[in-house]
């Protein structure tokens, strides 16, 4: 039951968002911990741990920094995943420290595109699962770099899993 109340409340939440763009991602950090903070480049507000499989839905990118709708623990759903402690009522979170990876799990290629439009000229190829770092979000598009390369395109959400515990399939 309180799986059930907890995804209506996502989705409710999600909603309210909506006229937002968003993008949902998980945490991909190589510290043991994770800074969430009260603005971009602000002051530290709460810390979770990086082994954690936290999700976390993010909307207004600015200069690599992106903000905190909400989150959650997805081995863990009974876990308080509130946000407090800021000063301003806003949470962010570094974009170096979030990703979310592609859903071509039969092998099927996806393409990252110069723009977000489907006509848009091919930059990369992909035809495998690869972890992305989020960019930034328009619409159903999310700019996305290839995680360590210098790769960056534009790729639809609807190939983008953001739960680091399941393939999204």
């Amino acid at each position: 039951m309180k799986k059930i109340l907890f995804f209506t409340l996502l989705f409710v939440t999600a909603l309210a968002v909506g006229a937002q763009n968003t993008v949902t991602a998980f945490i991909w950090d190589n510290d043991l911990t994770t800074n969430i903070r009260n603005s971009p480049k602000g002051k530290v507000v709460m810390s979770v741990s990086a082994d954690e499989p936290y999700v976390f839905e993010l909307s207004t990118p600015r200069n690599g920094w992106w903000k905190i709708e909400t989150f959650f623990n997805a081995a863990n759903y009974d876990e308080d995943t509130s946000l407090e402690g800021s000063s301003t009522g806003e949470y962010w979170i570094h974009s170096s420290v979030v990703a979310v990876s592609s859903r071509n799990y039969g092998g099927e290629d996806i393409y990252l595109l110069d723009a977000p439009d489907e006509d848009a000229n091919i930059v990369a190829v992909f035809n495998e699962e690869v972890i992305f770092k989020p960019l930034d979000v328009v619409g159903d598009w999310v700019k996305v770099k290839l995680d360590n390369t210098e790769i960056v395109g534009w790729i639809e959400k609807e190939w983008l899993c953001d739960n680091p515990l399941t393939n999204c399939s």
